[in-house]
Parts: structure tokens; C-alpha cells; sequence
């Protein structure tokens, strides 16, 4: 396994706990995204998009922001998703009297937590009335279009689900500084966009580093068929010597040597259709992705922290 590899391709001088680091990062994208192509998954999901009402809401905008018809029903969709249909839960509220609540560590996960995929269960103490809070946080989409409420984690996932389900290509995409996101192909665009549903942001690539000050390391996206390094599309040029300080875990020519091989892997198991478009859509993706940009206007919002 990652040892074997680590072996073979050599590590630079970085020990083998970097590479078993960066292995099991790797693996928790995939499945993450591998889970959400569930044929029945994305019927579920779609059944709960008020397809209709999006399609009005895209038409009233009008087409100030360059939108066809697809990229101003993902706009639509990611309102939607970020107003109506999830909810962000910092602590949870108390089940018993609806009180404000204060960590107090976590809890053992139970049968039914592990078949929500959560291995994490977070408890907390109710302020008023004293009761315990468990917030298990479930890594299964299914479960999360019942529950949903979570954080970035959740919100990515289930989003990610929804966009896949409205037959967009849609990747997950994982900062393992502790973010986690969407990029979903634009046909119009000829290129991916930066799809947050946290934060309300689509095509808004640069709201970490430059506008939230965030010190990036890795960024990258899966999808099917793909996984991808997507750092460059995140900073600019001028930060890369700190990005680049950051990235220690591993080599930097382990590390493109590692995910251009998981790529390839992936690549090999999309049938033919599917990796024809693959490849016709990874095309601009490599121009874009070589280097950083070397400018970049700000988008709106890119420059503050929006919730």
C-alpha cells in the first residue's frame, strides 16, 4: 500500500507518517465522492429540488452575471441550498427545551451513528436545563437530506450530491486546512467554477486566500473519474512561495507523482462516454491549473468573509 509506494517513489526526505498522511486524505476524497454517484442516492436528492421555482427565480434574475441557462440554475441551486435547505449548526440547539448548548467533549458513536457515517459523535451540555447533546456528525448523503444541518463537511457533501443529482459534473473538493467545497463545470465557461454553498459564492475562487487571509496548503477535487490538484486555482502568484513552504508533508514531486497515478487509476474505470467528456473537460482545466494566476481581480466578496 502507501508504504510500499512511499518506498518506491521515495518520499524526498519527508518520513513515511507524511505519506500515510497524505494516503489517507486521498482516500477519504474518493470515497466521499465515489458515494454520492449512487444512481438512487441522486433520485432522492432530485425529488427534493423545487425545479420549478428555480427555473423562475433564474429567469427574474435576468442574466446580469453572464449565466446561461445551466450556470444561473446552479446559481439558483446554491441560494436555495444555503436559505431553504440546510442549516448551519455551530452547537446545537437543546432537544428538550430548545436552549442554548456548550461543548463538553465528545461520545462514543452508536450503531445507528456508524450507519449515518458518523465515526464522530460531539456532545454537549444544555446552558438551561442541564440536559446532554449529541451531535453525531454523519458523513452519509442520505442521511445528511434528513438531518440537514451540519457544517462545511455536511454542507459539501450533500450539495455536491445535489449538483450530480441535476446532472451536473460537480467535483468535492477538500483544503485540508479545514474547508471543504464544490467546483462544477461550466459548458459556457468552458471552464470549472469555485462553488461554495457555505458561503453563498459561486466563481469566487479567491474568498480564502486573499479575502479570508487563509494560509493554504493542499486543495484537491474528486470526481469521477479524477482526482485532481487544485492549489494553483486557489492563490495567486505571489503567494506560492508561502503555499509552497506549507506543502511539507510530502515532496512535491511525490506528491504529483502520487496523484497523477490515483488519476489515472480513477480515469481507467469511467466508460467510454463518460471519459470522453472527462478528458474534454480536463483540458482547460490543465492550462488553467499549471501556475498560479499571476493577476486576478478580486470577485465580489473574495475580499471579506461572508456567512
Amino acid at each position: 500500500g502507501a508504504r510500499m509506494a512511499a518506498g518506491k517513489l521515495g518520499a524526498g526526505g519527508i518520513g513515511i507518517d507524511g505519506v500515510l498522511q497524505l494516503e489517507a486524505r486521498l482516500n477519504s476524497g474518493c470515497d466521499t465522492s465515489d458515494r454520492l454517484d449512487s444512481s438512487s442516492l441522486q433520485q432522492e436528492a432530485r425529488a427534493l429540488v423545487p425545479l420549478a421555482t428555480l427555473h423562475e427565480r433564474r429567469l427574474a434574475s435576468g442574466t446580469g452575471n453572464g449565466d446561461d441557462e445551466r450556470d444561473g440554475l446552479l446559481r439558483q441551486l446554491l441560494a436555495w441550498f444555503k436559505f431553504e435547505f440546510f442549516k448551519w449548526v455551530s452547537e446545537p440547539k437543546c432537544e428538550q427545551c430548545g436552549g442554548s448548548t456548550r461543548s463538553i467533549g465528545s461520545a462514543s458513536p452508536s450503531a445507528d451513528d456508524l450507519a449515518g457515517g458518523a465515526q464522530r459523535v460531539e456532545l454537549y451540555t444544555c446552558k438551561q436545563c442541564s440536559a446532554s447533546v449529541r451531535f453525531p456528525r454523519y458523513n452519509d448523503a442520505l442521511r445528511l437530506l434528513r438531518t440537514r444541518r451540519g457544517r462545511c463537511g455536511e454542507w459539501a457533501n450533500a450539495f455536491t450530491l445535489f449538483c450530480r443529482a441535476l446532472d451536473f459534473s460537480a467535483r468535492y473538493v477538500y483544503d485540508v486546512t479545514d474547508h471543504v467545497w464544490t467546483e462544477v463545470f461550466s459548458s459556457s465557461r468552458n471552464r470549472w467554477l469555485h462553488c461554495d454553498p457555505c458561503e453563498n459564492k459561486l466563481d469566487s475562487p479567491l474568498i480564502y486566500s486573499s479575502g479570508w487571509k487563509k494560509k493554504l496548503s493542499y486543495v484537491f477535487a474528486f470526481g469521477p473519474g479524477e482526482a485532481v490538484d487544485v492549489i494553483n486555482r486557489y492563490v495567486l502568484a505571489d503567494a506560492w512561495p508561502a503555499v509552497r513552504k506549507s506543502r511539507s508533508q510530502v515532496s512535491e514531486s511525490y506528491l504529483q507523482s502520487r496523484i497523477a497515478v490515483l488519476d489515472t487509476q480513477r480515469r481507467a474505470l469511467l466508460p467510454p462516454p463518460s471519459l470522453l467528456l472527462r478528458d474534454t473537460r480536463r483540458a482547460p482545466d490543465i492550462l488553467e491549473l499549471a501556475n498560479p494566476a499571476a493577476t486576478r481581480d478580486l470577485e465580489a466578496g473574495e475580499n471579506n468573509y461572508c456567512s
